[in-house]
């Protein structure tokens, strides 16, 4: 089992750490960009330069030293009109094949989140890191332990990043035949010292990232042992939720996160080491937990386009066997079925609403899991019934819903708090 570190931000008084500031041994419009590093068309105007799938530009990987310490600090803008699914590698000196250097790419709304890879793995899962205005990005590596800042906001850290022999490329494709629109960099800096930005808080609350078999999750740094113990489980949709969640429960509970939990057709779930049985069995040893919040990347299991990877007919036996399977593996905790949301669209009139036709899988299907949760004793937590009753939160990709967020965590929040133990 790998364990790394990752953090979350918390709204913090600055304070300055560093008096003087060494300089940087690379600087935009100090140095010269390399014409055999550059693709495309790089000329900086007025202190900006504009990368995209075939604009782009590399530094030296030597500037980088001996890649035991040095900052990457750049300022960026995505485009006003950012187009869903289109994604940007923001900067690179990943050697996938030979599991070296890092990487942070970049999905525009509605996702809006980005992916920090070290040595060629997902490492950390970073929401809300760009708009369309200037924000400060800093990747400093200490002793190979990489530290990740927006604006001077620790958001990230893990460790052990390898030394590669890739230049430091910026800009790039991240997804085949989605080319990226241009994003703007400015004040590109590179240090061979580790360069903390003015006013790095070290009180940042700090999360463990644990990798094992068939997962990857993050877990709550434990302080008191007597506080309880929560557990949330999805997709896409819980990313933008799971934050309000250990809002709700700061100094209450620990929250924990994963997302996964699917699995896709053909499959047999009686195979006690199939894989979505190994992945839930590594993550429940991370508890014990309390409470878990569970859904599986329904939005994904069920996605219409693809029914042929859960079927209406295999789908309630294995639901089942998996319902099974995890109360004999945590047998003292309490299990909360959440139903998926559906697709949402805009009317004639412009307006947002539920994509009901669109949605029609969805209801099937949650309706088939209400009926096992039911007999099985598991209580159903309804955020169908959130977006129905606020559709104008939906967002203009039709299946996420980042300004439901927080009603999201309060309506979980609100259904879990009462099977938390009471702290003595």
């Amino acid at each position: 089992m790998k364990t790394k570190l990752i953090t979350i931000p918390l709204a913090c008084i600055i304070t300055s750490l560093w008096a003087h500031r060494p300089q940087p041994v690379w600087e935009l419009g100090k140095q010269m960009i390399a014409p055999t590093l550059s693709t495309g068309q790089i000329h900086p105007v007025q202190g900006v330069i504009e990368v995209d799938a075939q604009n782009t530009f590399a530094i030296p990987v030597e500037l980088l030293g001996d890649q035991e310490t040095y900052t990457i600090e750049f300022d960026v803008k995505r485009p006003a009109s950012a187009i869903n699914g289109h994604s940007i590698t923001l900067c690179s000196n990943t050697d996938t094949n030979a599991q070296q250097g890092l990487a942070l790419v970049y999905h525009p709304p509605s996702y809006n989140c980005a992916w920090m890879y070290i040595n060629g793995e997902k490492m950390a899962i970073l929401p809300k890191l760009l708009d369309d205005q200037f924000n400060t990005i800093t990747l400093l590596v200490k002793d190979r332990e990489l530290l990740i800042f927006k604006n001077g906001l620790l958001l990230a850290a893990t460790d052990a990043i390898r030394p590669s022999e890739r230049p430091l490329r910026f800009g790039g494709g991240y997804t085949t035949g989605k080319s990226p629109q241009a994003y703007q960099l400015r004040n590109i800096k590179l240090y061979q010292d580790a360069v903390f930005p003015k006013g790095y808080d070290r009180s940042t609350e700090i999360m463990l990232s644990t990798s094992g078999d068939q997962y990857t999750m993050f877990r709550a740094k434990i302080k008191d042992p007597s506080l309880p113990r929560i557990l949330v489980v999805g997709d896409s949709i819980s990313i933008a939720y799971r934050e309000y969640i250990s809002d709700y429960f700061r100094d209450k509970a620990y929250v924990d996160y994963w997302v996964g939990g699917r699995w896709y057709e053909p499959v047999d779930l009686q195979d006690k080491n199939a894989k979505v049985k190994r992945a839930y069995r590594g993550v429940l040893a991370n508890g014990p937990y309390d409470v878990v919040s569970w859904n599986p990347m329904t939005l994904h299991m069920w996605n219409p386009d693809n029914p042929q990877s859960c079927s209406v007919e295999n789908y309630p036996e294995n639901l089942t066997e998996i319902v099974h399977f995890l109360k004999e593996l945590a047998p003292s905790t309490q299990f909360f079925w959440v139903r998926c949301t559906p697709y949402s669209t805009v009317d004639a009139n412009k307006q947002r609403t539920i994509d009901y036709k669109r949605s029609t899988r969805l209801d099937t299907f949650n309706q088939l899991s209400d009926t096992i949760m039911q007999n099985q004793g598991i209580p159903t937590i309804d955020l169908w019934a959130v977006c129905e009753d606020h559709p104008q939160l939906s967002s203009g990709d039709g299946v996420h819903w980042p300004k439901a967020s927080q009603l999201f965590a309060e309506t979980i929040a609100k259904a879990i708090e009462p099977s938390l133990p009471i702290k003595k």
